[in-house]
């Protein structure tokens, strides 16, 4: 539904506790700062969230983490058969009315 909305996600870090998180709403072309809403612990998960001002139309939604040794999720990821350290951004198709 178009209007203002506040999207809430996790984000964990691997050896370093996250500092950032950044969204984006046009495929990862542009970002914009997430608010970090809980404490964060080596190897454990923190809450973010951010406004989302959605007009009618098709959308993919993207959000992305960044550790405090400087690490950011990446884009892609080389293809394992085990799928491990699968640590890529997700990209979520959405369609507002």
């Amino acid at each position: 539904m178009a209007g203002d909305h506040i999207l809430h996600g996790y984000a964990r870090g691997s050896t370093a506790p996250i500092v950032s998180v950044h969204w984006s709403d046009d495929g990862g072309s542009s970002w914009q700062d997430a608010k970090l809403t809980g404490p964060d612990e080596p190897y454990g998960w923190v809450r973010f969230q951010f406004r989302w001002r959605a007009a009618a139309g098709r959308y993919t939604l993207m959000t992305r983490a960044t550790d405090r040794n400087g690490r950011t999720q990446p884009e892609r990821v080389p293809f394992n058969n085990g799928g491990y350290l699968y640590n890529a951004v997700h990209p979520h198709p959405v369609t507002v009315v």
